[in-house]
């Protein structure tokens, strides 16, 4: 038995995040850091990267298929906007909830908002 399904067992939720950034913002990102003359945030790793972007996508691909439980699915999540990429993850963390416990917050806020009068 893998650990995740124990924990499943256990009343323990884990949710699994890969957050991906794209190709094209990772190279602006690099380059923005050269920019302004951050170079303690790269690596000699980092500077290489883009030459094996799709050799290290394959690797993910893999890792992340191997690690897929029914238990504890990878959600996959486009994180070139780090603003958007918190709002993804936190609603991703209260669908999961809702539906484990099954809640359901938009019938839960129109009615407290039907007993609401609007104040002009």
């Amino acid at each position: 038995m893998n650990t995740e399904r124990i924990l499943s067992k256990d009343k323990i939720i884990v949710h699994k995040f890969f957050l991906h950034i794209s190709k094209k913002d990772q190279k602006k990102r690099l380059e923005d850091s050269k920019k302004k003359k951050k170079e303690w945030e790269l690596s000699a790793f980092d500077k290489d990267q883009g030459e094996h972007y799709k050799r290290y996508f394959e690797i993910f691909d893999s890792i992340l298929s191997a690690s897929r439980t029914i238990d504890s699915p990878w959600q996959i999540i486009t994180s070139d906007k780090k603003e958007d990429t918190k709002l993804l993850v936190f609603e991703a963390i209260i669908e999961r909830l809702e539906r484990i416990l099954k809640y359901d917050s938009q019938n839960a806020l129109r009615s407290i908002n039907h007993g609401m009068e609007l104040i002009p």
